[in-house]
């Protein structure tokens, strides 16, 4: 099985910072995938201010990811990087060279995303923190995220 993986970051690191207190392991993210199927496509979607993710973009370009990456707008006290059209329009793109979405995120704005590839006959992998319930119910298989793929955050102080 051929699988597209896309990843939301910035949804990412605030639900596990949020949730967990942690971040994601992204060299462990692919090997985890790897026994459903060959991972065809990764893609990593993000925001940066100025080059403050510089290093981890390099990092993620090493570990075979295309880096997706934009200047975060500002709304009254609210920076939004907001990635769902992009996301979208890249699976949809991709669908053709994949047989499932894995789409790491738990925002339930892709709801309608989910529920298109899987119209196409293809299967979709939701990854998540806190996955929204209507993600879940959409989702061929959904997987919170094991405790296996979180970096414990170091307290401060």
């Amino acid at each position: 099985m051929k699988i597209g993986l896309y990843v939301d970051v910035s949804n990412l690191y605030f639900c596990l910072y949020n949730n967990l207190r942690a971040k994601l392991n992204y060299a462990e993210l692919i090997e985890f995938i790897s026994p459903i199927g060959e991972v065809v496509l990764a893609k990593a979607y993000g925001a940066q201010v100025k080059d403050e993710a510089a290093g981890f973009i390099k990092l993620l370009h090493k570990l075979g990811y295309t880096t997706y990456y934009k200047e975060p707008k500002h709304y009254g006290d609210v920076s939004k990087a907001d990635w769902d059209v992009g996301i979208a329009v890249d699976i949809i793109r991709d669908l053709d060279n994949v047989d499932m979405v894995a789409l790491i995120t738990a925002d339930g704005d892709m709801v309608p995303l989910a529920q298109y590839v899987l119209d196409q006959g293809k299967k979709v992998l939701i990854m998540g923190s806190n996955i929204s319930k209507e993600l879940q119910d959409v989702a061929t298989t959904y997987i919170e995220i094991p405790s296996s793929l979180v970096i414990p955050l170091r307290r401060q102080g």
